[in-house]
C-alpha cells in the first residue's frame, strides 16, 4: 500500500468552496481516488479530526 495526498475542492450546498487537503492509503492512485469520491458522495461519519502545524 502507497500514501497519496490530494487537496479536495468542494462546493457548500449554501454556496462557496471548501478546500481539503486528503492523505489516502490505497494499492494505487486510481483506487485512492475512488475512495475520496466514496466519502465526498456518501457523507460519511468523522471518526477523528487533527490539526497538523504547518510552517
Amino acid at each position: 500500500m502507497d500514501m497519496y495526498e490530494f487537496r479536495v475542492t468542494v462546493s457548500w450546498e449554501g454556496g462557496g468552496d471548501q478546500l481539503f487537503i486528503i492523505n489516502v492509503e490505497a494499492g494505487n492512485e486510481e483506487d485512492a481516488k475512488d475512495q475520496i469520491g466514496y466519502l465526498v458522495k456518501n457523507k460519511l461519519e468523522v471518526l477523528a479530526l487533527a490539526q497538523i502545524k504547518v510552517g
